[in-house]
Formats: C-alpha cells, structure tokens, sequence
C-alpha cells in the first residue's frame, strides 16, 4: 500500500512538473509566443479604433442620411473575412514572419487611406479604405496558430493563451489612443484616430520582424500528415464551429458596431463611446489567462 502511494505521489509530481515546467524544445515556441502577445497588443490596438470611432465618423460622413453610418464598420468586418484565405495562402508560401510584416504593410495602407477619406469628406472611399484595412486583420488573426507552430502538445495551448491575452494590451493602447489623437486634425473630427492606427503599424512591423520558425508552416503541416480540406467542411466539428463562430461573432458586432452610436445619441461624449468599447475588448480577451487550462482539460 505504501509503495503504491508513494508511486502515486511520484507520477502527481511529475505531472505537476511538467505542466510547468517547458522542455528545451519550447524555447524557440515561448519566444514566439511573447513576441506574438506583443504583437497583439500594438498591431491588433487598431482594431478598437475601428469599432469605436467607424460608425460615428461613417455619421459625420453622412450627416443627411444616417441609414449607412454602420457601413464601414461592416465593411472592416468583410475585409477580414475576405482576406482569411489569400493570408493563409500568402504564409504557406512566404513563411509566417514575412506574412505577418505584409499584413502590417497592408494596414498602413488601409488605416491611412481611412484618415485620408475622413479628410476629403469621401464616405465610400472610407469604406473602401476599411475593407482594406480590415484584411489586415485576417493577418493578425492569425498570431494564435503561428504560436502553435513550433510549440509541443503541452506547451501549445498556453502559447495560445499568452498571445490572447495580448489584446489585453490592444483593448487599453487602442481606445485611449483614440480619445488623445480623435481631433488632432481638427476641424475634422476622428481623422488623426486613423492616422494613429497607421502609425500601430510600424512598432508591429518591428516587434513581428523577432519571429523565428524552423520551417514553413505548409511543410511544417505535410511533414506531420494532414486531412483533405473537402473532409475537413464536411466534418461535424468544422459544422459545429463554423456555426457557432458565425453566430457568435454577428452578435458581438451588432453589439459593437450600435453602442457607440447608441450611446452618442443619448447624450454620452465619444470619449465615454470609446471607453464603452474598451471594456467590451477587455472582457473579450480577460478568459485568456485561463483558456489554456480549458483547452488541457
């Protein structure tokens, strides 16, 4: 009985041990991780300038006919979606770090060309510039599974997490941005917002050009085998989560895109607006830090 214990005690120990304590072979992965949560925080801070100040500028684009002033907030959201397959297919052949700087380039272009058509009163060609900069983020989207890369089975959902978790960062440098820059091109309001998100581009660029990876991710994926992409849509867990993923993210933007006008329109300031939008972010990034150990157990 007490050999039995003892032998218990042991495999609980190791256990415990291994669940904190990386292997040499994650070094590489840990490094990734940290680099990619920095990422997060600077590159995906554009994100709430987008959905706090989108649809309040798209309504002082359109002061006469207010119906479209979500417009561009929506086209953001289609930009992403738009360029999740030309982003995967631009790493699986460039590799992930050079991918993700094209994706900071992209940024630049879309943000900047957003405060540009703020400037010049043009309300489509503001939208146009926020599809565009909305497919930066199908880039940025892809921090979390770049983290994956390298890391073993143990250590990949923690290096998920930590790079979540970096949108804590995002949640606080993007609305407070927004609130010291919105009228710094006076008289036209939220235009230096959108130069400022330009500007998250380049200390992204910086951070992301540390990252380091063994191999490609395509030939990372082919030398551990893999499934049929036909096989994989028909699967009732891709069913399962696409569902879920569809129905989830309409009403976290129907949620995001009305409460800064919401709130405008009853009397609130859009600092308090952009505020609003910040503790949405940060409830959306705050399971990160426990998110690893759901995915472990």
């Amino acid at each position: 009985m007490d050999s039995a214990r003892v032998e218990a005690t042991n495999e609980t120990t190791f256990t415990l041990e291994a669940t904190f304590t990386l292997p040499e072979s994650d070094q590489l992965a840990r490094r990734n991780a940290i680099t990619l949560a920095a990422a997060q925080s600077v590159v995906g801070a554009a994100n709430p300038v987008v959905i706090s100040l989108g649809g309040l500028a798209g309504l002082w684009l359109l002061a006469d006919n207010p119906a479209l002033a979500t417009l561009p907030v929506s086209s953001f959201g289609v930009g992403l979606a738009l360029g999740t397959l030309p982003a995967a297919w631009l790493m699986e052949r460039v590799g992930r770090r050079i991918g993700f700087l094209c994706g900071t380039a992209i940024g630049f272009v879309g943000f900047l060309g957003a405060a540009g058509a703020l400037v010049g009163g043009f309300f489509w060609m503001f939208c146009l510039a926020l599809l565009i900069a909305g497919s930066s983020v199908a880039f940025v989207q892809q921090y979390r599974f770049a983290a994956a890369d390298e890391a073993s089975a143990l250590f990949r959902p923690r290096a998920i997490s930590w790079v979540l978790a970096g949108g804590l960062g995002a949640a606080i440098i993007g609305p407070q941005t927004a609130i010291a820059t919105q009228d710094i091109l006076a008289p036209v309001p939220f235009a230096g917002a959108f130069v400022a998100a330009a500007l998250f581009m380049f200390p992204g660029a910086l951070i992301l050009s540390r990252l380091r990876f063994t191999q490609p991710p395509a030939r990372h994926a082919v030398k551990q085998g893999g499934r049929p992409l036909g096989q994989i849509v028909r699967s009732r867990a891709f069913l399962v989560a696409v569902f879920c993923g569809v129905s989830s993210y309409a009403l976290m933007s129907l949620v995001m895109t009305g409460t800064p006008l919401a709130m405008v329109h009853a009397g609130h300031s859009h600092e308090h607006a952009m505020l609003g939008i910040q503790w949405h972010v940060l409830a959306m990034y705050a399971p990160s830090f426990f998110t690893g150990s759901l995915i472990v157990r």
